[in-house]
Formats: C-alpha cells, structure tokens, sequence
C-alpha cells in the first residue's frame, strides 16, 4: 500500500511538473509576443492593395529589426494577419512588441503622413503633384478634380480660382485618404483660416477672401521679406482706391507664362491677358499662385501710408524702397538701375 502511494505522489509530482513546465513556456511566449520588444529599428510600412502576409512579414523583418522572427509569425497565424490586413501605413518603432504591430495592421491604426505645402505653386498641374506626393496617389488622381468646375463648386471655388482654396502649411492626413477626402481636407483648412476676423478685415479694404488671396499671391512674387508684405499691400490698395492700373511685375510674367524672366520689357506689358496688369484695371480673376498665410494676413493688415511706387534698392537686399510721387520713384528706379550695371560690370569682370 506504501508502495502504491509512493508511485501516485510520483505520477502525480511528474504530471504537476509536466504541467508546470508547460504553463511557464506559455507563459514565456505570452510574454514574449505580448510584452517583449521585438524591433530594434524604426521603419515605416505601407500596405498596398494585393499584398500578401508573407511579403509584409518579410518586408517588417528586412527593415525594422526584427529580434524573434518566430515571435513575429507566431503572432501573424494567430491573429489571421494574412486575411485581415488593412491599407494604409504604419510605423514600427522599437518597443514594439509583435502583438501590437499585428493589431495595428490588422485594425489600421494608421500614422498619418505629413502633406506639406509650400514654396511656389503657380498653376494646377504643380499643385495636384504636392497634394499626392505624400499619400497612395498620383497626381492624376487629384488633377481631374481641380479642373471640374461642377464638383468645385460645392466648394465655392472654380477651376480657375481654385489655387486660393489651398493654403501653405503641413498638414497630417492619412496615407490611403482619396482625392475627395484630400480636397475636402483643404477646404476645412480654408474655412478654419478665414475666421469671422479675417473676413472682416477682408470687408474694411474692400476685398472679399478670394480677392484678398489674389493680391496676396501678386505680393508674394513681389517680395521674399515678409515685413514688406503690408506695405505693398497698401501700395497696390492704393493704386486700386484711385483707379490707377496695378501694373505688377508678376502678373506680366504670368501672362507671358515665364516667370524666370528678371526684367519685365514692354513686350510683356503688351500681352493681351486678363492676368495682365497692365493692360487692364483691377485685379486679375484668380490667384497668380497659392498664397502664404503670411501674404493673406499681410494684405489683411496692410499699412496704410501714401505710397503708390516701390523698387528694388540698390543694396541688392531683398528689399524695396518705396516712393508716393512718380518723380520720387523714377529717382529710385535710377538709382537702382545705376548700381545693377555696375555690379554687371563687376561681374563681368570678375570682380565677383
């Protein structure tokens, strides 16, 4: 009878060790797949229509680090990665552990791209590359969109007007977001910018938001100092109160299509657009590019002084000096003109 209990406290000792052993190597392996970090790289993944699980495990294991590979396929069969990845991309960062990088895919917790806007967009073509640069589009995607006055409109917008619409900044969207989600996006943006502030500035010069983007987008060509923003504002503000044509340099440049052109000639005063400012009154119908906030707000707050002529100084800063009588003006026109053929000279010569 000893015997025989001797041999059940054995079985039974074997068996709770067996089952112990078994217990603590799940519960390895739940902390390995659950807790423990399995990446040592950062890396962003994007998930494209057609793609396989073995694809994405391979990709996930050739660039983030993967530590445990084991780990990471373990976790992929449980979860059914392979049937249930979702579009869209996502970033994996160390700390990490696997179930959470499946999860991720697999409910698309998605992390937003970064779409930025900014330098000089000047027509359609430009702006429907910078909208889908970042993001699982073509520019053909996009472009259709801001050609079709029909779908514009709900908007407010044009095909012709629809550079004002779009304001420089970064803004976080996510990567499968569609054109229609994308224009959307812009517009939210623009109606968040023009508050009821804004649009009674715009109201006290006399502008709606739309004319106050298309003198701001002449601005912006005019000058790269931002304080000098306001001050041209008023300029052209006050050649508008008084009938007088705006003749901007840009609007010329953007008649003629060229906006490399460093001198404006007569020749391209003379084109016959209604861009072109020198040959009609007013400002043009649309924006000559996509604005700045920093232009927009500039006119917005424009200064308000006598002066109805500026030109470029002779220091070669960037910056303008700025007359209220045309004689004042061509004096610093000459002036100007005086030390560029001199610094051509230089040039020349090699002097620089």
């Amino acid at each position: 009878m000893k015997r025989k209990t001797k041999n059940l406290l054995a079985v039974f000792s074997g068996a709770a060790f067996v089952i112990l052993g078994i217990a603590a190597f799940v519960a390895a392996r739940y902390y390995v797949d659950n807790r423990l970090s399995n990446f040592s790289e950062e890396y962003v993944l994007y998930i494209d229509e057609g793609m396989d699980g073995r694809a994405v495990l391979d990709s996930i294991e050739k660039n983030a680090g993967v530590i445990r590979r084991g780990s990471l396929e373990r976790v992929a069969r449980k979860t059914g990665l392979d049937t249930s990845m979702k579009q869209g991309r996502y970033e994996i960062r160390p700390g990490m552990p696997s179930i959470y990088v499946a999860r991720m895919i697999i409910n698309n917790w998605q992390t937003e791209a970064r779409l930025t806007i900014s330098g000089y967009i000047r027509d359609k073509g430009r702006l429907a590359t910078v909208l889908a640069r970042p993001l699982q589009l073509d520019s053909s995607d996009i472009a259709p969109l801001l050609y079709d006055d029909e779908y514009l409109s709900k908007f407010g917008f044009t095909s012709e007007t629809v550079l004002g619409m779009v304001l420089p900044d970064t803004y976080h969207v996510f990567w499968t977001a569609t054109p229609c989600e994308v224009m959307d996006r812009m517009k939210s943006e623009y109606d968040k910018f023009w508050t009821d502030e804004r649009k009674a500035l715009a109201d006290s010069i006399g502008l709606t938001p739309l004319e106050v983007s298309i003198l701001a987008s002449i601005i912006m060509e005019e000058s790269n100092v931002r304080d000098e923003y306001p001050i041209i504002a008023g300029v052209y503000l006050n050649r508008l109160r008084k009938g007088m044509k705006l003749q901007a340099d840009p609007t010329a440049r953007y008649a003629y299509g060229d906006f490399t052109i460093t001198r404006v000639l007569k020749s391209h005063t003379r084109i016959d657009s209604p861009y072109n400012t020198y040959m009609y009154y007013g400002l043009p119908p649309a924006p000559i590019n996509v604005a700045s906030k920093a232009a927009i707000d500039g006119v917005l707050h424009a200064q308000t002084h006598d002066y109805l002529y500026f030109c470029a100084r002779p220091e070669f800063d960037g910056r303008h000096n700025f007359a209220a009588t045309y004689s004042e003006h061509l004096r610093n026109a000459r002036a100007y003109q005086k030390a560029y053929k001199e610094w051509v000279k230089r040039k020349q010569s090699g002097g620089e």
